[in-house]
């Protein structure tokens, strides 16, 4: 049978071999979470917007499923104000950043440590005998090499932890101050919203107003157009009356005219007094005529005397000219009025978009700095598994060093130490250093540093089937006079050369670094 140490130490090993496939499978687990968690996001934040009008008066199951609070806490949030809600969220950050503090604290004190049990072992290894160390410690010198990479190791990936802490801590410091510039930013567009909006009703009260005024002058010149159109039909009709009153006046003095004529030629010198006479009646009834259509239009117009009727016409005349350039101002004031619409509409259209635009660019920066809040919540899990790999290191090798104790435990008096979480590794470490003095001891004074090795021995050796440290206290006085049931050289050389084996086999004499940090 072989000591246990190799048996503990293969162990080991094919505990850790798995470890690279479960890390990979750890990372596609937090990539599904991850996808999940910014689908629930969005999720969320729609609820949000849903929800931000008006506070729920009960709370709903799938509201405290979402939230992941307890009903109480919950409540106590809802029934709170926004200022005291926020006062104790603080104060819950304030929590977590001391514990964020301890557990730096626990990091730099477990590198100390670490530092510390490096230093001893490089002084133990000094006061040892080199010589007698290569030759039945091999393996020994080897794991306490791989130890020794990987403290060196977890000394860099702390390093590496410290770095990357500086790093978001600067990073969330800009994020912040983002965060700041655009909630101001955005206070600013909305003032500047709300002003174009009462800028917009503005015109638009302005627009209303010149749609009443135009209506208005469109009814007033309907009804002033009217009533032109229908003085100018009655002056017509009068006109007209008159040329048919002079027609007819004209066409009797013609008849007239025509049948005086015979009794002119035959009676010349007795017509003539009758014929100035008729040229004066006829005169006279022409101006009977004018005078009574004067009078007839001076009743019409209303006028007093003949300047009158002329001074209205001229009047009439000018009211038309004037109303003509009025209908031309009104619709120039119309078409400015329209362009100017135009203008507006294309401005308020404008501004929406620009509104509509800015609104996006803000979700968009809102939601990246959503993701990379959720990306340092994913790197914060990371580094914490990643301490815990660094402390489960740590204890592997305490855990080497009670292997070590119990294999030299028959070599000296001082019985092997228990596990102890309390105890400090220096300590374990002077009990190792008294054990290897002792084995030391009894190795030179039973002379088995200089045997010579034969190929008959090297097989009586291998053939030894109980361990020395598995037999009882009572017979390790008989141990000590047999130098057959102690462990020799050649056994020790046997074993280092299965583990070199077992290494090239497994590892391909590559030394196993810390798993989390391949």
């Amino acid at each position: 049978m072989r000591p246990p140490a190799i048996t503990r130490e293969e162990g080991s090993r094919t505990k850790s071999s798995p470890i690279e496939g479960q890390r990979k499978a750890q990372y596609e687990e937090y990539d599904s979470e991850k996808k999940k968690n910014a689908e629930e996001i969005k999720r969320l934040k729609k609820e949000i917007k849903e929800l931000s009008a008006a506070k729920p008066s009960e709370i709903d199951e799938e509201l405290i499923k979402m939230s992941g609070l307890p009903i109480k806490e919950l409540k106590e949030f809802l029934n709170k104000p926004p200022e005291e809600v926020e006062r104790i969220l603080d104060l819950k950050n304030m929590d977590l950043r001391k514990k964020l503090d301890l557990i730096k604290y626990e990091i730099f004190k477990k590198q100390e440590k670490i530092l510390d049990i490096t230093k001893q072992m490089e002084d133990f290894l000094m006061e040892m005998d080199q010589d007698a160390i290569s030759k039945y410690s091999e393996p020994i010198q080897k794991e306490i090499s791989r130890l020794e990479n990987k403290i060196h190791l977890v000394n860099v990936n702390v390093l590496e932890m410290r770095h990357m802490q500086k790093k978001y801590v600067r990073i969330k410091q800009s994020l912040q101050e983002d965060s700041v510039y655009f909630e101001s930013t955005l206070k600013k567009f909305e003032e500047d919203i709300a002003k174009q909006q009462t800028e917009i009703q503005r015109l638009q009260e302005v627009k209303d107003e010149a749609f009443t005024l135009r209506d208005k002058t469109r009814n007033a010149l309907a009804k002033l157009e009217a009533e032109v159109i229908a003085e100018g039909i009655g002056r017509e009709q009068e006109l007209q009356d008159l040329r048919r009153k002079v027609e007819e006046g004209r066409a009797y003095l013609e008849k007239v005219e025509r049948k005086l004529v015979p009794s002119v030629k035959t009676l010349a010198r007795e017509e003539s007094d009758d014929a100035d006479r008729l040229v004066e009646t006829e005169d006279l009834a022409a101006k009977e005529a004018i005078e009574k259509s004067l009078s007839k239009l001076k009743h019409v117009t209303g006028a007093k005397d003949e300047m009158d009727v002329i001074r209205k016409f001229k009047t009439q005349n000018e009211t038309k000219d004037r109303l003509v350039k009025l209908k031309e101002t009104v619709e120039k004031e119309k078409r400015d009025l329209e362009k100017r619409k135009e203008s507006l509409e294309s401005e308020l259209e404008a501004l929406k978009f620009a509104q509509v635009k800015e609104k996006e660019q803000n979700e968009e920066e809102l939601e990246k700095l959503k993701n990379s809040i959720v990306k340092k919540k994913s790197e914060k899990i990371r580094l914490e598994s990643e301490f815990e790999n660094d402390e489960k290191q740590l204890n592997d090798i305490i855990e080497f060093f009670y292997d070590l104790c119990k294999l030299m435990k028959g070599f000296e008096d001082t019985p092997a130490p228990e596990r102890n979480e309390d105890e400090e590794i220096p300590e374990l470490i002077e009990t190792v250093e008294i054990k290897i003095a002792a084995l030391m001891k009894y190795v030179e004074d039973n002379g088995i540093l200089d045997e010579m090795l034969t190929d008959e021995m090297l097989e009586e050796n291998l053939g030894i089937e109980e361990p020395f440290d598995k037999k009882g206290e009572g017979e390790k006085e008989a141990d000590k006079t047999e130098i057959t049931d102690v462990p020799t050289r050649t056994f020790l050389k046997r074993q280092s050369q299965l583990i070199v084996e077992a290494k090239t086999r497994k590892r391909g004499f590559n030394r196993d670094p810390i798993p989390g940090y391949k």
